[in-house]
């Protein structure tokens, strides 16, 4: 009895921690830095934003962005893309390295395409519309596929 009641305790205490950890929502695009409002303009002009997470964890700082769409996109704190899901549409290919364009382009048909891409602490992973999951150095080079 006395062990159910300390790990009530904990899990209370743990869920109120995440529940004020942080993290703020808005609809407001100001929120976001100014790299990540000019990448949106350019890659995503006829998106709307439906939400923005300011997500504090620590020292580090994210902004998640939910598109109308469904779409989502993650950015460092100065500004730049982390991660970009497509869900089922193609990511816009002026995002992707022409390295990694031009091998989805010369390994795959016409038909598959990328809908998530994320830079990784070791490089770049992709996640094509076949559900392969394909993973590139930072400089855009094939490593491996992951599935």
């Amino acid at each position: 009895m006395r062990q159910q009641a300390i790990a009530l305790i904990l899990l209370l205490g743990t869920l109120t921690h995440y529940s004020v950890a942080g993290n703020n929502i808005s609809k407001n695009e100001s929120r976001l830095p100014k790299i990540s409002q000019e990448f949106l303009k350019q890659h995503f002009p006829s998106e709307k934003i439906s939400y923005v997470i300011v997500d504090k964890d620590g020292l580090q700082t994210t902004f998640e962005v939910m598109l109308t769409s469904g779409k989502e996109i993650e950015f460092y704190k100065n500004g730049e893309w982390k991660e970009i899901d497509a869900k089922k549409t193609a990511v816009p290919q002026a995002i992707i390295p022409a390295n990694i364009l031009k091998h989805v382009k010369d390994n795959f048909d016409n038909e598959v395409y990328v809908v998530q891409i994320e830079k990784k602490f070791r490089g770049i992973e992709i996640e094509l519309s076949n559900k392969l999951e394909v993973e590139y150095t930072s400089g855009g080079k094939f490593l491996r596929y992951d599935n």
